[in-house]
């Protein structure tokens, strides 16, 4: 049974490190992926070259697993989001020229205007963005927020769970989206395994995970995540569905815990990663 590859995510750490920092933080505990800085990868290739920096990621027996380089907001001004579209395409092909596949971004689950209106706008750009980014290998994801206490002062509900984000992706036409797929936005929009089993391995481009510390999600806010194994979410059967649909990606540990992430970065990674190991451990 294949098994999601663990993956750096900088929340968890303290910040200030560099890139060259960050992959030997990975190689030391056996990351084999990094969701690594675009502007910091950018650098890199700028000071050297697409191949130094491959070189660089390979010397660390690591990859760059997901970075984010949307050139605008999906929801920004019309003028700015297709003015943007040349520098995406740049962006693309510096990413694929470092081995990295997946980017993408999160949308919120409340909105100001019409949910219809607005999973328009979503699904058409994103359509757009994949277009642009599929002559390079690229995969855009999208991370629904399932969140109830999430921008409350906006009137309309939106998007907030598999099905529905799924839907809307395959409406697009494009064989290159898919999901960011959180335990814990999974957990607060109440899914259920068998929406995982009903996707196909390539409807996820990336996986973070985390766990919840009570199971009132009505009340549960962001900072409230822990580490996995550490909550009341069933992480077992999600890793088993998730590994069931031939999912091999990466997944990356997610939690806003200011006290955890001002640890000593290797206290906060050994931490880290025997969490994420355990529940691992039960799946296979």
């Amino acid at each position: 049974m294949n098994m999601p590859r663990p993956s750096i995510h900088g929340s968890i750490l303290k910040a200030g490190f560099s890139l060259e920092e960050l992959l030997e933080l990975a190689k030391q505990f056996k990351f084999l992926g990094v969701d690594a800085s675009f502007a910091a990868v950018r650098a890199l290739v700028e000071e050297t070259s697409p191949a130094a920096a491959r070189d660089l990621f390979a010397a660390h027996d690591t990859a760059p697993a997901f970075m984010g380089f949307l050139a605008a907001g999906i929801f920004a001004p019309e003028a700015e989001f297709m003015g943007s579209l040349e520098q995406f395409e740049a962006n693309c092909a510096l990413a694929a020229s470092v081995g990295c596949r997946r980017t993408g971004t999160s949308f919120p689950n409340r909105m100001p205007l019409p949910p219809n209106e607005v999973r328009q706008l979503l699904r058409d750009r994103t359509a757009i963005l994949a277009e642009r980014a599929e002559p390079h290998g690229i995969a855009i994801g999208l991370e629904f927020l399932g969140l109830r206490t999430h921008r409350l002062e906006e009137p309309h509900p939106f998007i907030n769970n598999v099905p529905d984000t799924i839907e809307m992706l395959r409406e697009t036409g494009r064989p290159n989206v898919g999901l960011i797929l959180d335990s814990f936005h999974y957990f607060t929009s109440e899914g259920n395994l068998d929406q995982i089993r009903s996707l196909r391995a390539s409807d996820i481009v990336h996986l973070h995970v985390n766990d919840s510390p009570h199971d009132n999600v009505v009340t549960l806010e962001d900072t409230e995540r822990v580490l996995p194994g550490k909550g009341v979410i069933d992480l077992t059967g999600w890793f088993k569905a998730i590994a069931e649909i031939g999912y091999d990606g990466y997944v990356a540990i997610e939690i806003f815990d200011e006290e955890f992430r001002n640890q000593e970065r290797e206290v906060s990674l050994k931490i880290a990663k025997e969490s994420l190991d355990a529940v691992l451990a039960q799946v296979a």
